[in-house]
């Protein structure tokens, strides 16, 4: 399965969402960063399951 670590250091620099297969194992409630490590992880090949 693919996975994607993604350190969101514009808004704090310790948060960490991994990601599998965009599925996050664990999630912030701020959602435009959510939506932000999603777009990213599209830009990089992921593709949502």
């Amino acid at each position: 399965m693919k996975k994607i670590e993604v350190v969101l250091s514009d808004y704090n620099p310790n948060w960490v969402i991994i990601f599998n297969m965009i599925r996050p194992t664990y999630t912030l409630k701020k959602e435009p960063f959510i939506q932000k490590v999603i777009t990213q992880a599209k830009n990089e090949g992921y593709e949502k399951n």
